[in-house]
């Protein structure tokens, strides 16, 4: 009998010689190996086959812990065993944790860090998989996206105030003069400034930010939006948004007056050429193609798509997971009838493939069920009777 380990963390602290004279064969496929003397000594002895990326000796006692969402560590953290963390999306390390960081024996992260400038290059128990953020030690620190405004003027105080993102400072009541006066200060990769603050605010940033001015009376929308006229009357002719833009009324783009947009602007033909006029779109203007109002989108699921979805007119599948196609649907019918866009994957019949490729705008992959098939199969371990096979986040054996 074999035995087959795969795992992000194997903990062989314990093992023993029962467990591994059960087996002929024992394998592990792991990301991080935990050993102790004892331990390392055993796998060695039985002929233990190991493909790891790190293998940590580390004491009997020592805690490993997983968090999946938001992790912090702070000063109140020092006392307290020996850990081995493990992050799946954020984790925050706050100033003066020096003496917590020591009982870590390490720290894996798959997402963010951030932490202060004072811990920049000693933080050797961490290993990262995605991306860090730096900040000041003696910052206090804002959201994303941080509005400078009339409220945040009442709290403001003699210090430095730090974004990972964006300050947004386009509200035309803030006394920039008393924000002076009390010795405030800003940091941040990003600044949006309305033009008649511009002169003052500057004067308060770190000289690394990227200072973007806006028109007077703009007004700054952190999600993706629809552009209609009930919008503009809501929120004004002067927008800068984060998100993308979808335009269902070409009334609302004709009235717009400034329109920034760090995504994309989604219109019909019709107005295309008033979108790149009227808009700045970072990620340019898109065109919606007609569908006869059949639209699909935001599915996290796969959508399959029949015959009979087909006879009944034109179809926009958009921002969906996995695209099935019948293989029983003419190409014809394909090139004239479906549109797909902003999809991960589509699965069809070879004789669809070229069809399909002509429908497909930002799609990362077309396969055929034979290209599908064998992927699943890459992955899949071969099916061993006398093969004990194990597939976990962390597994102790």
């Amino acid at each position: 009998m074999k035995k087959v380990i795969s795992c992000s963390t194997c903990d062989t602290r314990n093992v023993t010689e029962e467990s591994l004279a059960a087996f002929e064969k024992i394998t592990i496929n792991a990301s991080d190996l935990l050993v102790s003397p004892e331990s390392k000594l055993l796998l060695d002895r039985y002929g233990v086959e190991i493909h790891c990326t790190d293998m940590v000796e580390v004491p009997a006692d020592c805690v490993i812990r997983t968090v999946n969402g938001m992790a912090a560590i702070t000063p109140t953290d020092a006392t307290g065993p020996a850990t081995i963390l493990q992050v799946n999306g954020r984790l925050d390390i706050a100033p003066g944790t020096q003496e917590a960081l020591k009982r870590y024996v390490k720290i894996h992260v798959n997402g963010m860090v951030s932490y202060p400038n004072s811990l920049e290059g000693h933080l050797p128990m961490l290993e990262l998989n995605g991306s860090t953020i730096c900040y000041p030690d003696d910052a206090v620190i804002l959201k994303n996206n941080a509005s400078i405004d009339h409220i945040f003027l009442l709290r403001a105080k003699d210090r430095l105030y730090w974004s990972p993102n964006r300050l947004i400072c386009t509200d035309l009541t803030l006394d920039t003069t008393a924000l002076k006066a009390k010795g405030t200060h800003f940091h941040a990769r990003k600044a949006l400034i309305a033009e008649s603050l511009l002169e003052d605010m500057v004067g308060l940033m770190d000289d690394r930010a990227d200072i973007i001015p806006v028109p007077d009376g703009t007004r700054v929308l952190t999600d993706d939006v629809t552009l209609t006229t009930n919008l503009l009357k809501k929120m004004g002719k002067k927008l800068y948004v984060l998100g993308n833009v979808k335009v269902e009324d070409a009334a609302a783009l004709e009235a717009i007056e400034y329109l920034h947009v760090e995504g994309s602007v989604t219109v019909d033909e019709t107005s295309k050429d008033l979108a790149e006029l009227k808009a700045e779109a970072e990620g340019g203007v898109k065109v919606l193609r007609a569908t006869s109002g059949r639209v699909i989108e935001d599915r996290d699921d796969t959508v399959e798509v029949t015959a009979w979805m087909l006879e009944q007119g034109s179809l926009l599948i958009q921002d969906c997971d996995t695209v099935w196609i019948d293989p029983a649907i003419a190409p014809e019918v394909i090139l004239d009838r479906l549109t797909i866009e902003d999809c991960e994957s589509v699965c069809c019949a070879p004789a669809q493939k070229g069809a399909v490729s002509f429908v497909c705008e930002d799609v990362e992959e077309i396969m055929t069920e034979e290209d599908a098939a064998k992927k699943k199969e890459e992955r899949e371990e071969p099916c061993d009777p006398d093969t004990v096979v194990i597939q976990a986040t962390d597994y102790v054996l």
